[in-house]
């Protein structure tokens, strides 16, 4: 007997947070980031004129699945909806501690979808998540500085997003991906992550001349994600010492070899730099974090420094810090504030 398939049109909008699982995370912050993911993702569908009841929202533990109605125009999804997410997350992780921020991969497809009476199923929702998962998105939302990465299908961007100039078609880069049995193309791009969205097709040189930790490396030029994550903002520098000279000198202050310490430093760092550096329990790791994070932004080491002479005040350690940074950035002296 043949089943009757009965096929519905929708638009899917698939997120996912960034290292939901991490061991760092307790249960607390599991139920603070699902709060954070849930708010802003109706702020800025409200915003973005989608009428969140309207939709099917469907729970995944460490993400969510919105399907939209046909009757929602697909350029609501590409052009306001990924600005109008940003802005929600800034406001949410503003302040936040490391393991309560959320930082989400957002998948953009739509197709046909079936239902019966588990759920819903097909094709098209196969390739949604297969979206969602895409290494090289993965990789840019880890490399990026801000807390949102978008992925869309070929066919829509080529349908609705190249075609609309308040999508901003020309932030975005193609990967290939292959997953289990997907292998296909998609485009990505980082809304809030450059001065205005253009991004350059020009490779940066390494910021720092030694290793950093596996997280942080940095791909190679031809990869695309680093087309991506280039911006003017980044401009290479010739440091004379490396970074675990750095590294070093920043342990060496007294306040920054607790966990409460540093997050007093993150606490009072420009947010958008605080927001992009990621969490690890040990100490080293944070502040390897923190540097890397740092050097990715006009005076962000400017900024650090700065800020670990108003928590720390003067002092010998915080001297060979000065000495530190000024080889760093090719400066004069440590005599000469930074920040």
């Amino acid at each position: 007997m043949e089943t009757h398939l009965d096929a519905h049109y929708v638009s899917m909008v698939l997120v996912d947070v960034e290292r939901f699982g991490d061991p760092t995370r307790t249960d607390n912050h599991h139920l603070s980031v699902r709060h954070v993911v849930y708010s802003a993702l109706t702020s800025a569908f409200t915003a973005s004129e989608i009428p969140w009841d309207d939709c099917d929202v469907n729970d995944l533990g460490d993400g969510v699945m919105v399907l939209v109605p046909p009757v929602v125009s697909k350029s609501r999804l590409v052009a306001r909806l990924p600005e109008r997410l940003v802005d929600a997350l800034g406001r949410h992780n503003r302040g936040t501690d490391a393991p309560s921020r959320a930082r989400l991969r957002l998948a953009l497809h739509a197709g046909e979808i079936h239902r019966d009476e588990h759920g819903i199923t097909g094709d098209a929702l196969n390739f949604g998540f297969r979206l969602l998962d895409a290494p090289a998105a993965k990789r840019a939302l880890e490399l990026a500085a801000g807390d949102l990465v978008v992925i869309v299908s070929d066919d829509l961007y080529l349908s609705v997003v190249r075609h609309d100039p308040a999508a901003q078609p020309h932030t975005y880069r193609r990967i290939d991906f292959r997953i289990k049995e997907t292998a296909a193309g998609a485009w990505i791009r980082l809304p809030g992550d450059s001065h205005g969205g253009a991004l350059t097709m020009t490779s940066t040189a390494p910021m720092l001349a030694e290793s950093v930790p596996p997280c942080t490396v940095e791909p190679e030029p031809e990869d695309p994600v680093r087309q991506v994550l280039v911006a003017d903002r980044r401009r290479p520098r010739k440091p004379q010492v490396g970074l675990t000279a750095l590294v070093e000198a920043l342990l060496a202050v007294p306040f920054m070899a607790s966990e409460a310490g540093r997050r007093l430093l993150l606490d009072n760092l420009r947010p958008e730099i605080a927001n992009a550096v990621a969490y690890y329990p040990q100490a080293r790791l944070h502040v390897f974090s923190l540097v890397n994070t740092c050097v990715r932004y006009d005076y962000g080491i400017e900024d650090l420094l700065g800020t670990v002479h108003e928590l720390e005040g003067d002092g010998p350690a915080v001297r060979a810090l000065d000495a530190t940074v000024a080889a760093l950035l090719e400066r004069p002296g440590p005599d000469r504030p930074l920040g």
